[in-house]
């Protein structure tokens, strides 16, 4: 009997350590990760995009202009746009720029950005 609880503890204390270490890594996974990934001489074109378009910074991002009609997110990216590049980076059909998480709408303008630079962004806000 001592055996079995013992062996149970050690089993739920693996299970307790595996979690704890899953949460400390997502809180060092910060929103705009995929943005710190693409060439830092990006980022101050970034900062404006993210200024102008939302309001937000990298610190705050303006999570209020999510809605249903036009652009919408952080990045104020058009569904059209938004549909085009996220399956690439594995963000379910099912969720709208509206919906998606920080992270997701960072994933999604990365990727963006690797197809069509700053070009939809451009025309908008002059960054």
């Amino acid at each position: 009997m001592l055996r079995k609880l013992s062996v149970l503890l050690i089993a739920m204390s693996s299970l307790f350590a595996t979690n704890a270490g899953a949460a400390t890594h997502h809180r060092r996974v910060r929103w705009f990760q995929p943005i710190m990934s693409l060439p830092k001489s990006t980022l101050p074109t970034w900062r404006c995009v993210l200024q102008r378009e939302s309001r937000s910074t990298f610190a705050h991002p303006n999570l209020g202009d999510n809605n249903r009609w036009g652009s919408s997110g952080i990045f104020q990216i058009e569904q059209g746009t938004w549909a085009a590049h996220q399956l690439a980076v594995h963000v379910p059909a099912r969720i709208h720029v509206w919906q998606a998480s920080p992270y997701q709408q960072a994933e999604v303008a990365a990727a963006i950005w690797r197809a069509d630079g700053f070009a939809p962004w451009g025309l908008y806000d002059g960054c």
